[in-house]
């Protein structure tokens, strides 16, 4: 968060100079406050709230919710085209945290038989958590569980409810920073 926080400062404070140097003459209008830790989650979570997923923030854990249908292919471990651009929203997201414990848990419909919905539903828990990993250095802990037909959070018997129900659930715990 570090990083990101002082990189964005740094990008905010060549902008207030070139902008003071072309308008010297001129007395300013408004002062240029300093973006807050707090306002650079804000301006994230906006994108990828945008982009269809969810975030709950409950104390310190917040968990994303990610439609699978938007980074699977429909019932298979192949990553969709432009699947990783897609994460790489929420993961910006998460980098603006101080993470001690994540979990990917992944989650689908019941047009599966059981074993088939487990197999499938650990190797996109664990395909994700591996994009996470690799990107995410400062990553302490992660953990990949699918769940199968277990926990659905709509009925079943229609093709929205199907869809609310084929998820990814990016589940993290964070430290405050005082």
């Amino acid at each position: 968060m570090n990083k990101l926080y002082k990189y964005l400062l740094q990008m905010l404070v060549c902008v207030v100079l070139a902008v003071g140097l072309v308008s010297c003459a001129k007395k300013p209008k408004h002062v240029v406050l300093p973006l807050t830790p707090s306002m650079i989650q804000h301006m994230y979570a906006e994108k990828v709230v945008s982009l269809g997923m969810s975030i709950q923030h409950v104390g310190q854990e917040i968990t994303i919710v990610v439609p699978s249908d938007n980074v699977f292919s429909l019932g298979t471990l192949n990553y969709l085209q432009g699947a990783h651009d897609y994460l790489k929203f929420a993961l910006d997201y998460m980098r603006t945290y101080d993470i001690i414990q994540m979990n990917v848990s992944s989650y689908v419909d019941n047009r599966l038989p059981n074993k088939v919905a487990l197999a499938l539903t650990q190797g996109q828990a664990q395909r994700v958590s591996q994009f996470l990993w690799q990107r995410f250095s400062q990553l302490r802990l992660i953990t990949a569980k699918g769940y199968g037909l277990l926990y659905p959070v709509a009925s079943n018997n229609t093709l929205d409810g199907r869809s609310q129900n084929r998820r990814i659930e990016i589940h993290f715990r964070y430290l405050v920073n005082e």
